[in-house]
């Protein structure tokens, strides 16, 4: 007999967001970042920000990664992937290489830089 079960889109995202597996694969993406953005020059004013949340991240990139988690599992990258939830658990079909793009994207926001409006 066939089921049909409804489960929202914020309840998936907040599963994914929890995933010990997703967390592992945002925190190494986060860290690749940092990684990157410390060594970078000539980026202009919003490099000590940047420099900054770099610091953050490779002091405690677990933490850092738990604040970003719920965001990235509804990101860009991930909503257009895939979330699937079946009986082994919530996962995305978003690659690391998706990963790492999104956080690129978004690594100023975090940092808490002003993008205007």
């Amino acid at each position: 007999m066939p089921y049909t079960v409804s489960i929202s889109d914020g309840v998936v995202s907040s599963q994914l967001a929890k995933s010990s597996q997703f967390q592992a694969r945002l925190e190494t993406q986060m860290v690749k970042k940092a990684h990157e953005v410390v060594v970078e020059t000539g980026v202009g004013s919003n490099h000590a920000a940047r420099f900054g949340y770099a610091k953050t991240v490779l002091a405690a990139s677990a933490a850092e990664t738990a604040k970003v988690s719920l965001y990235m599992a509804q990101s860009t990258n991930v909503v257009t992937a895939g979330i699937t939830l079946d009986d082994s658990g919530v996962r995305t079909a978003a690659t690391d290489a998706d990963l790492f793009s999104q956080i690129n994207t978004d690594w100023n926001k975090f940092a808490g830089i002003d993008l205007g409006n």
